[in-house]
């Protein structure tokens, strides 16, 4: 508990919370000036708030202009995490009008982490995350596009979701605070976020109170649809959080009185089938596709290959596999010690949900004002939905953050809610809920600013690897002819740091990475044609010399 208070504290933004402190204490002063300027505040909210499109359409709107003004401050982001260089493949492949693609002949030396070469060379991950980036690469020339449409596509889902939740004013602070947490957290400024899958739990959990009430058949499409985003995304944490959503659902229909069961069949089961028996025909073309077996997923077959880390607490290690390159053996053993300590897997797990990462730290909400939401009948499902989400992850080996992002929804709900309740307090004779009302929200509303002024202003130290990377591929490009880059690693190289990725199609790479092994000939031969260079990635400063094989005079 020690430990836990001690980071807690040390994430706490004591500059906004001093802020919106002051606000506070000045609207209790300056009683009338204060109450003026809230009353225009929530004026101008309910004139904004009048139509649900608006509700839906403005957090929407909001960040892409955000996006965009990130964009043309910082540019693209960079990727440096495996996770990214695989989904970039992915998206790469899609983007090529290919759903795999065939195994290199010299794939030994191109191996690399959480990317797969046989039966097919694919990233190991569910492919929703591509195909979104696909989608910015193919229409917009790159593939941050693609993100900065999937966080709107999730902030008019969450709106959409609150608007079966929470009044339209309610709903639409909700959709503002996605806006700015999906414009300003890492989900925008890397290529592995969770936006994606936060659409896919939205769409789920806003067809609930719709379905419940007065069953359409478009609210059936679309929960089906959120739940083929879900497994085609995050699959365990979209189960998991599908069966609590279906448990609500049953609950429901047991206790009180609702649509008929001819009804329910007739514009919920059947249409909502429909849509699932075409996406599980999908997935197991891609299944087959990518690794020979209709029931087999890109991921299981890494895992098979490479990983000997079990994916579960309730599993155990597989032997370790016979790695071909001293780094990704390196990665996996780092992984094993550093990771598989009880403390070790117990902060992964409690770190990131307690860390501000979701709409200013909304789960941290969630529990303070926990007593006031479990009296409120209405919303104990999802205090329900979200403790079960929670409790699913927490029996995973390997936790971040976006693993959590189908209950994006779920916890900005629950956030708007307490902020309602909050604002209904009455001290001193006085309305100083309003005031905490607004304060509270210019902190969460504040802190991601805070994060992406920190971002913007960061300058990459002179030895980033991942500029040195970009930098090297973009002068060899501009050079024209295509060039070989073999990378020479040291013994003692940070595993994190991969140089070695390519794009779907290798042969037609003005530039491929690939790595030194103790004989080369056949990789120098099938590149004949090429310039090749030699990369020592763990000397500085980095630059590209003619390859000379290890041991030889350069």
């Amino acid at each position: 508990m020690a430990a836990i208070t001690r980071y807690l504290w040390a994430h706490i933004n004591w500059p906004l919370l001093g802020w919106t402190g002051l606000c506070l204490v000045l609207g209790l002063v300056f009683k009338k000036a204060s109450g003026r300027v809230i009353g225009a505040c929530e004026r101008l909210w309910d004139r904004v708030a009048a139509r649900p499109a608006h509700v839906v359409l403005l957090p929407a709107a909001a960040s892409l202009l955000l996006g965009l003004l990130s964009l043309r401050i910082a540019g693209p982001p960079l990727p440096r995490v495996h996770d990214e260089f695989s989904y970039l493949l992915a998206a790469d492949t899609f983007a090529s009008g290919r759903v795999a693609n065939p195994t290199h002949p010299m794939w030994i030396y191109l191996e690399t982490m959480h990317v797969i070469h046989t039966p097919s060379y694919v990233s190991k991950y569910p492919p929703a995350q591509g195909l979104v980036l696909a989608a910015g690469q193919k229409l917009f020339g790159h593939p941050w596009y693609g993100v900065l449409l999937s966080n709107a596509a999730m902030c008019a889902a969450v709106a959409w979701m609150l608007l079966g939740w929470l009044p339209r004013r309610g709903a639409l602070v909700g959709g503002m605070l996605g806006a700015c947490f999906s414009a300003f957290s890492y989900w925008s400024a890397s290529y592995w976020g969770g936006a994606v899958a936060a659409t896919g739990g939205a769409l789920l959990v806003g067809c609930l109170p719709r379905l419940g009430s007065s069953p359409q058949v478009r609210h059936a499409l679309l929960g089906a649809f959120g739940v083929a985003i879900l497994a085609n995304s995050r699959p365990y944490e979209g189960l998991v959080l599908s069966l609590s959503c279906a448990a609500v659902a049953a609950l429901w229909m047991a206790r009180r009185r609702g649509p008929s069961p001819s009804t329910l069949l007739r514009k919920v089961a059947l249409p909502a089938a429909c849509i699932l028996v075409l996406v599980a025909a999908a997935m197991a073309f891609y299944f087959w596709r990518t690794t020979g077996s209709p029931a087999r997923m890109p991921y299981s077959e890494h895992g098979k290959q490479y990983e000997p880390r079990r994916a579960f607490l309730w599993q155990s290690d597989r032997p370790e596999p016979m790695y071909r390159h001293a780094e990704m053996r390196s990665l996996f053993r780092w992984v094993r010690r550093e990771w598989m300590t009880p403390w070790r897997l117990l902060s992964a797990k409690i770190q990131p949900s307690l860390a501000l990462y979701f709409a200013g730290g909304s789960l941290i909400g969630v529990l303070v004002f926990s007593p006031w939401l479990v009296r409120d009948r209405r919303f104990r499902p999802l205090l329900g939905i979200l403790l079960v989400s929670l409790t699913g992850c927490a029996l995973e080996e390997w936790v971040h953050p976006h693993y959590v992002a189908p209950v994006t929804g779920v916890l900005l709900a629950l956030q708007v809610q307490y902020l309602r309740h909050l604002r209904t307090v009455r001290a001193l004779g006085r309305r100083v809920g309003q005031l905490a009302f607004w304060s509270l929200l210019f902190l969460t509303l504040s802190a991601p600013l805070e994060r992406a002024a920190q971002r913007f202003l960061h300058t990459p130290a002179p030895q980033d690897w991942a500029t040195d990377r970009q930098r090297l591929q973009s002068q060899l490009s501009r050079t024209g002819g295509k060039h070989l880059i073999i990378v020479r690693y040291t013994s003692d190289h940070n595993p994190l740091y991969e140089w070695v990725y390519n794009r779907a199609d290798i042969d037609a790479s003005p530039v491929v990475w690939a790595r030194e092994m103790e004989d080369n000939a056949a990789l120098l031969g099938y590149f004949r044609s090429r310039s090749v260079w030699l990369l020592e990635a763990d000397r500085f400063p980095r630059w590209l010399r003619p390859y000379t094989p290890k041991g030889s005079a350069p």
